[in-house]
């Protein structure tokens, strides 16, 4: 069996039908990026409607799919850091289930790894990000990033976007936790737009290394 360069993690709980589209996608787009060099795991948190049984399906009859259930209900953090724990890759990345993220940018934010950085991540929170949302949501995500920022020193923007890489270090968690958490962090962003739907920016974080810049659509 080949060695795993990248392990994609999907957080699952009671997402059966955004699964059916999303897995068959992710395969299709793993594949392009690290042909069998890759693995998907969904991490499936106590679902109610039919989600382990889906993913266990698909387990069985394609081994680049790992199933990890939990009977009982852990919690986003607790299950994406299970599933990091768990990951065989040099590369972990992790996007929500629903493809918000246009999965056409994956390359671009795994590639920002390959080429020496330590963390890349989406960012909703730039001046140039066109983004719809409401009001709410917008005041208080910016608030919560501001004090992230202020408290931790984080250069990063938008610490919540559910669209992350990071090298292969399974005990860290959260990758934006880690940049958050270095003193030394230096990142960039930009926002590029094609005229299709909403823009966002790729932030890739050197931590003294490799600055790269990407861009993706959500």
């Amino acid at each position: 069996m080949a060695e795993i360069e990248v392990s994609a993690v999907l957080p699952v709980y009671n997402d059966l039908a955004a699964l059916r589209i999303a897995i068959p996608r992710s395969l299709e787009t793993l594949e392009e990026i690290a042909p069998g060099r890759f693995e998907l795991i969904v991490a499936e948190d106590g679902s109610t409607d039919g989600s382990a049984d889906f993913v266990r399906e698909y387990e069985e009859r394609d081994p680049r799919v790992r199933l990890l259930h939990a009977d009982e209900r852990l919690g986003r953090g607790r299950a994406l850091n299970r599933a990091f724990a768990a990951a065989r890759g040099s590369i972990v990345c992790y996007y929500d289930v629903d493809l918000a993220t246009d999965m056409q940018h994956l390359a671009e934010l795994i590639g920002s790894i390959r080429e020496g950085c330590d963390i890349a991540t989406g960012s909703r929170l730039l001046p140039e990000s066109n983004i719809i949302r409401s009001g709410g949501r917008e005041i208080a995500s910016r608030g919560y990033n501001m004090l992230v920022r202020l408290i931790l020193r984080s250069r990063l923007h938008d610490h919540q976007c559910g669209f992350k890489a990071e090298e292969g270090l399974p005990d860290t968690g959260d990758p934006c936790a880690v940049a958050a958490g270095r003193g030394d962090n230096r990142s960039r962003e930009r926002c590029s737009q094609d005229g299709i739907g909403n823009c966002a920016s790729l932030v890739a974080a050197s931590c003294g290394k490799k600055l790269a810049l990407s861009s993706y659509l959500p």
